[in-house]
């Protein structure tokens, strides 16, 4: 990381931050509604999030509007030089608002932060708009998977 290549990290007006480095038990249940929203088929499940949580240095940030979070994201620091960032969230009717950039940008600020020089994370190839979010940040693609399926 280059500290003057990093992202702004600015909310839009009427956003708020809230930063988390455990979870009581109805927070961990607001998150996991939160993911069930996003993501129906595959929703992350309590033993995965409860796996996620217990990782050195993990944080989960959050961006609420009107009281309830709208946009997340956790990331935590493997082998003291990486940071992991996971479970990039935004409610449909919040997206196109700069709220997973600003996500992007304060988790890149952060790891760096702790001594990180580099981040990682994994994006659906077939997501284009996350893609693009993802490079704006300054990611660039590593590695790509391609996961095929069949009607039985």
């Amino acid at each position: 990381f280059n500290e003057s290549t990093l992202p702004e990290t600015e909310l839009p007006a009427g956003f708020e931050w809230k930063t988390f480095d455990a979870l009581s038990a109805e927070q961990a249940a607001d998150y996991l509604a939160l993911d069930l929203e996003i993501w129906p088929e595959t929703p992350i499940g309590a033993g995965r999030l409860n796996e996620i949580v217990a990782r050195d240095q993990w944080r989960m940030l959050q961006i609420f509007a009107e009281n309830r979070p709208v946009a997340s994201l956790m990331y935590w620091i493997s082998d003291n030089e990486t940071g992991e960032i996971e479970e990039v969230l935004v409610r449909e009717p919040y997206r196109r608002r700069g709220l997973a950039s600003a996500l992007l940008a304060r988790a890149l600020h952060e790891i760096h932060g702790r001594g990180c020089e580099d981040a990682e994370l994994e994006g659906e190839a077939m997501n284009e708009n996350a893609l693009s979010v993802y490079k704006s940040a300054g990611f660039e693609i590593e590695t790509e998977e391609h996961r095929y399926a069949t009607e039985l």
